[in-house]
């Protein structure tokens, strides 16, 4: 999600934001954070991409060309490898259709309020297994951006189908993200190289959004996460312990 990193480094985009965007926080003592309504944070978000300007756009396109990411190819208008003439939202709506990161600015982060908040926050179960659903969710979906520039949109339209399948399999019975034919299938992607970058930029981000909305519902053991970090609102990290605190930013920074 974007954020107001302006007040804090002068020079540097997005914009600040504009409106109240602290509504709906609420504070629990100087040690916790119990959530912000969703829609006040979808508020905010929509203020922060309204106030995004040129400056903006050609702060991303700098950084851009530092990340200096394969498979971008050219665009007709406002290609990142010139200097940008519309705000960065502009920027963004121009490359929607072929970028579904590009699309969450164009759209005001559409789905991951729509799509990524309804999945986390519906589960039942472990929310390991609700990242897992979410993840297949938005990689079924739609290609995904990052294998359509890798490796072109068959490869991309094959693995949606296949991540199609497994998602119906999963809404069928959550315990098939735990079978052995699944693990092939995760294995079987790696060794070909396909890595459904954007899919997981949108689950972090999804993850992040319900963080801030329900955060006491978003924490995941270490013995569930790949690298034996665990998630958990209060950060990534081995925690948490009894005598973990966190100090709030002002109301207004939210």
């Amino acid at each position: 999600l974007p954020v107001d990193v302006r007040r804090d480094i002068p020079g540097t985009a997005p914009g600040p934001v504009s409106g109240d965007a602290g509504a709906g926080v609420t504070e629990v003592g100087n040690n916790g954070f119990a959530g912000c309504d969703p829609a006040s944070l979808r508020m905010a978000v929509g203020g922060v991409l309204a106030a995004l300007d040129v400056d903006d756009a050609r702060a991303a396109y700098r950084a851009i060309a530092l990340a200096n990411p394969g498979g971008l190819g050219r665009a007709e208008s406002q290609d990142v490898s010139a200097l940008p003439e519309v705000t960065l939202r502009a920027a963004m709506a121009l490359a929607a259709a072929r970028d579904s990161v590009a699309r969450q600015y164009a759209d005001g982060y559409a789905e991951i309020f729509d799509e990524g908040l309804a999945t986390l926050c519906a589960t039942t179960g472990p929310l390991a297994a609700a990242v897992q659903t979410l993840f297949l969710g938005f990689l079924a979906g739609r290609p995904d951006s990052h294998i359509v520039r890798k490796l072109g949109s068959g490869v991309a339209q094959t693995v949606t189908a296949e991540a199609a399948e497994w998602h119906a399999r999963l809404q069928a019975d959550p315990a098939a993200g735990e079978t052995v034919a699944f693990a092939q299938w995760d294995e079987a992607l790696k060794r070909a190289g396909i890595n459904p970058g954007t899919s997981a930029d949108l689950t972090v981000c999804a993850l992040f959004a319900a963080a801030l909305t329900r955060p006491g519902a978003v924490g995941i053991a270490p013995d569930q996460t790949w690298h034996g970090m665990c998630i958990h609102h209060i950060g990534i990290g081995p925690f948490p312990t009894s005598d973990t605190r966190i100090t709030l930013p002002p109301r207004r920074a939210w």
